[in-house]
């Protein structure tokens, strides 16, 4: 079963192993593996399902993947088939299930889609137990998309700057930390490297290498092939870290649930 591609939901192919966009969204789903050892856990908008699989093989006891998009979650329940992860359509600003039933809530780059933000954050901490974790991670309109008012990607309904960001966290829940994701000076050069063609940039490394007159000799495909793997990057070239948080690619926020209301 294929998925259509939008341009905006994230599609796990065998080939994005080295995609800075790839490893950019994933980083925070290996950052949640330590809030979700034993726990049951609801993966709240989670598109075509990769992450909630992530989840679910990387330590949770139970996955719960929800996303608004029929077409995704059918994808999801056809790719990513463990016995702890189920799939479902949801509205992520009413969901179906119980109050308190959840002990971590996983929310990536969901909540600037989102068009009532109230809503979707009063669900996400009616659905956490006491003591229970929501993670939420958005990109950092400062370094997304600073030069405009509206969102300049037509799929956002909002972007946040840090203090944007923070303010209705903190209505909804007890305690806020934001975090930031961050790139290494690799990934710089690579996307950099990126804005040449293929051929190009492996001309240019045959000429580094006085080696310019095997160019016509290489077939297309094993030039495409080498030019993405000259500037190999993995997931070690993103972090989530505590410094310089205001100029971070994404946001991504530990909220904590004290009390039952």
């Amino acid at each position: 079963m294929k998925l259509k591609d939008t341009g905006e939901r994230l599609i796990v192919y065998d080939d994005l192993t080295n995609s800075p966009h790839y490893l950019r969204h994933k980083i925070a789903y290996v950052f949640a593996e330590k809030f979700i050892r034993d726990k049951y856990l609801l993966d709240n908008g989670t598109g075509s399902g990769y992450g909630a699989y992530h989840l679910a093989t990387n330590g949770a006891k139970k996955v719960a993947g929800v996303d608004i998009s029929k077409e995704a979650i059918e994808y999801a329940r056809h790719k990513y088939i463990t016995q702890n992860l189920e799939f479902q359509t949801e509205d992520s600003t009413e969901l179906s299930f119980a109050d308190e039933t959840f002990d971590v809530l996983t929310s990536f780059q969901v909540i600037e889609h989102i068009r009532d933000i109230d809503k979707f954050l009063l669900e996400a901490r009616r659905v956490l137990k006491k003591q229970g974790v929501a993670l939420i991670s958005t990109p950092n309109k400062k370094t997304y998309s600073p030069n405009t008012a509206d969102p300049e990607n037509p799929f956002h309904v909002k972007e946040f700057y840090l203090d944007e960001f923070y303010e209705p966290l903190k209505t909804y829940f007890d305690e806020v930390e934001i975090l930031g994701i961050s790139q290494s000076s690799k990934v710089e050069q690579f996307e950099k490297s990126l804005k040449l063609s293929f051929r190009k940039r492996v001309e240019n490394l045959l000429k580094k290498l006085h080696l310019l007159f095997l160019l016509n000799m290489i077939p297309k495909r094993m030039v495409s092939f080498f030019s993405r793997h000259l500037n190999k990057i993995d997931i070690s070239d993103f972090s989530v870290t505590n410094s310089d948080i205001e100029n971070s690619l994404d946001f991504i926020a530990i909220c904590k649930k004290h009390a039952s209301k």
